[in-house]
C-alpha cells in the first residue's frame, strides 16, 4: 500500500505527499499521548513512523525502566558516540533524582557510582 500512496498527492492544490500527511497525523497523534491510535493509523496504512526499537525505548522509558532504556539507547544504532553518552548520562540522572524524591538516598548513591557520571559527561 505504501508504494501507492508514495506518490499521491492531496489537498485543494495537490501539494501534499498523502504519505508524508499521513506521517504528520501520527507523529502527532503520538506526541499528544495517543499511541494506540497513532500505531492503528501506522498499521493501517502501513506507514511506520517509529522503528520496533524505538518505541520500546520510548515505553520503556515512560514506564521508569532505566536499565533497560539505556540497553535499548545502545540498539537504536545511534552514531555519534557523544550524543549517546549525553543520553544515557540524562537517563540515570532521571533515575537518580527519582530515588532521590522517594526517598532512596542510597538507592541514589548507588547509582552514582555505578554508573561513573565524570565518564559519561
Amino acid at each position: 500500500m505504501l508504494e501507492q500512496i508514495s506518490e499521491e498527492l492531496i489537498g485543494s492544490k495537490g501539494i501534499i505527499k498523502k504519505v508524508e500527511f499521513i506521517r504528520i497525523i501520527t507523529d502527532a497523534l503520538y506526541s499528544l499521548g495517543y499511541d494506540k491510535s497513532a500505531a492503528l493509523l501506522e498499521q493501517e496504512w502501513e506507514v511506520t513512523l517509529r522503528s520496533s526499537e524505538a518505541n520500546a525505548f520510548i515505553d520503556q522509558i515512560r514506564k521508569g525502566k532505566w536499565n533497560e532504556s539505556v540497553a535499548t539507547l545502545h540498539k537504536l544504532g545511534l552514531e555519534d558516540e557523544n550524543i549517546l553518552k549525553h543520553a544515557s548520562f540524562l537517563i540515570w540522572e532521571q533515575k537518580f533524582f527519582e530515588l532521590l524524591g522517594k526517598n532512596k538516598e542510597m538507592d541514589a548513591l548507588y547509582t552514582l557510582r555505578q554508573k561513573n557520571y565524570s565518564k559519561l559527561h
